[in-house]
């Protein structure tokens, strides 16, 4: 995708990202919020620390975590001065978590460009240095990079490929208004102008509310294919895909339900089918319908071999769309009775706010 805020029909040519080294000499701060990273922050640290091009200060924001996370912190400050720690202050009423924690990151940071991550990402040594290349190339205000999606567990295996499938189709790369919070490079100047993250402190789904936002102020912005360059395990259980996705699938979907919910529905109606005509010992049944469901698996195949995947987890179709529809209504009903949401011990109002 790739927008300029003040003409979004104009026809534009896709930007490709070009793992390359930068040879700019810009300034650049990266901003992490950090709540209970213990297990990904080092590999997230240890990937900055070997960029072809190295950003200038790293702020890490300690979210009042639990479980060490403030002690790798602190590890990794004493090994290079460009890593600094900061301990987050209380959340403030109207605040999300993670956008109080990059707005406090963001008052200490001082380069020209800011990049925001979330901890369990992984960027490979060229990453930064062609996101920096590609923005100045084509005087983006804010530069969103999609990630490789690694899925190692079954549940993870069933779930993301469905979820991710779903998102291509809502926000595609080319012509949505759209950002991935795991990876956002932006303007410093322009990103103030726009309000920071304090102009969308309250939305649970906030990168795509500061996409909006830059493109809302005439700014040009760009959300591209990073999976070469850039990958992330978001999360690692059941319960982590559950309260993660339920968090902010109703604010990611809602805008095209009837789309999402036939996406959802071609992944099972085919096994329902062949499951009634075992059920009826109906052989031409079975025939048809079996041959309907392995054209689909056929295409999910495609899909999840184009998107990062394993193709050969297609078999796991069913459970993955039956799971993440159980998400999808759980958001939604979250959403539309007001009722709380959590996330890493934090409630939040369910409600998708204006």
């Amino acid at each position: 995708m790739y927008l300029d805020g003040a003409d979004q029909n104009r026809d534009q040519t896709e930007p490709k990202l070009q793992p390359a080294a930068y040879g700019g000499q810009t300034s650049l701060s990266v901003v992490i919020p950090a709540r209970n990273e213990i297990h990904n922050l080092p590999r997230l640290l240890d990937s900055l620390l070997v960029q072809s091009y190295i950003p200038d200060e790293i702020w890490v924001v300690d979210d009042h975590s639990t479980d060490g996370t403030g002690a790798i912190i602190t590890d990794y400050q004493n090994r290079d001065p460009r890593i600094q720690g900061i301990s987050g202050q209380p959340l403030p009423p109207g605040w999300t978590g993670k956008s109080y924690a990059l707005r406090q990151g963001v008052d200490r940071a001082t380069g020209e460009w800011i990049l925001f991550l979330d901890a369990d990402t992984y960027l490979t040594p060229h990453c930064i240095g062609s996101a920096l290349a590609l923005a100045e190339a084509e005087s983006l205000s804010l530069l969103s990079l999609t990630a490789n999606q690694e899925a190692q567990t079954l549940w993870e295996q069933a779930v993301q490929p469905t979820i991710y499938a779903l998102l291509n189709h809502q926000y595609p790369l080319k012509g949505a208004i759209a950002a991935n919070g795991q990876f956002i490079l932006v303007n410093s100047a322009q990103y103030q102008a726009c309000g920071t993250h304090s102009a969308v402190r309250s939305q649970i789904v906030e990168d795509v509310a500061l996409a909006q936002a830059f493109h809302q102020a005439g700014l040009r912005i760009a959300f591209v294919n990073g999976t070469e360059v850039f990958r992330t395990r978001m999360y690692q259980d059941l319960a982590g895909l559950w309260e993660g996705w339920s968090k902010n699938s109703y604010g990611l979907f809602s805008p095209q339900a009837l789309t999402t919910a036939l996406q959802l529905g071609i992944r099972t109606v085919p096994w329902m089918g062949v499951g009634w005509a075992f059920l009826r010992a109906d052989g031409w049944g079975l025939v048809s319908q079996g041959a309907a469901l392995g054209v689909a698996l056929t295409c999910d195949a495609r899909i999840r071999a184009r998107q990062g995947f394993d193709p050969q987890t297609v078999w796991l179709q069913l459970p993955g769309a039956l799971l993440t529809t159980g998400i999808l209504l759980n958001s939604a009903l979250k959403a539309l009775l007001g009722a709380e949401t959590t996330w890493k011990g934090r409630r939040y109002s369910a409600k998708i706010h204006s």
